[in-house]
């Protein structure tokens, strides 16, 4: 009866996790050595202590297990939602908008890209590869402004931050994009007048910088801004 009644409840430790089921093989080695060679009614009573102690140390331990595992997760997750790093730029479809490696499509928040022109048709070579266009300074503003984007951005790893209002009502991601040298791609591309400013709220977090890079472009007459 009285080893019945400890291997149930050995058996129930032992379905524990793996720090438990290591402490519950202990328990068991114990009382298979007194139960085997001195069981006696005080002896019994003494196990019967101590297995009661070691299933409360397991609880508390076991509570204070999940409540940092909840804590973590929680404090992982509230990172994961603000900022996401190495993430790689596929292409860019204009200078406020790329798509990534994972086919998510980005906007940059704080600015506003010229809408661009018909696109010409490709011009290849004698082997059949495209010439990429030449920009210069007669190149259409509109051109110029997604040819510096690509050149920056494409097949880049970047850093993406977010604000408050996560997507926009054509469902892409908003962002703020930072290159691994801390360039920040969003006031880069209005400081060189490749884009109009545009802050809609509550997306606010940059608002000083992305002004800023806004009235150098004004100020230095560059790109869009040089009228």
């Amino acid at each position: 009866m009285i080893a019945n009644r400890y291997l149930l409840f050995s058996e129930l430790i032992i379905h524990w996790d793996p720090i438990k089921f290591y402490l519950a093989k202990k328990f068991k080695l114990i009382y298979n050595t007194f139960y085997y060679n001195l069981m006696t009614p005080g002896t019994y009573m003494k196990l019967k202590n101590l297995a009661l102690s070691i299933n409360a140390f397991m609880l508390i331990l076991n509570c204070s297990l999940n409540s940092t595992t909840a804590a973590a997760s929680e404090l992982f997750s509230n990172l994961t939602e603000q900022e996401e790093q190495n993430i790689k730029i596929e292409r860019v479809i204009s200078a406020d908008t790329v798509v990534l490696e994972t086919g998510e499509k980005i906007k940059l928040i704080g600015l506003l890209a010229p809408p661009l022109p018909k696109k010409a048709s490709p011009q290849y070579d004698s082997f059949g590869f495209v010439i990429p266009p030449v920009v210069t300074p007669e190149t259409p503003i509109e051109e110029q402004s997604l040819h510096f984007v690509q050149k920056l951005l494409e097949k880049q790893l970047v850093r993406l931050e977010f604000d408050v209002q996560r997507k926009d009502e054509s469902n892409y991601s908003l962002a703020y994009i930072f290159l691994p040298d801390g360039t920040f791609v969003n006031a880069e591309i209005l400081k060189n007048g490749l884009a109009n400013l545009q802050i809609r709220p509550p997306n606010l977090k940059y608002e000083d910088k992305l002004r800023e890079a806004y009235r150098e472009a004004r100020r230095e007459k560059r790109g869009l801004q040089s009228e």
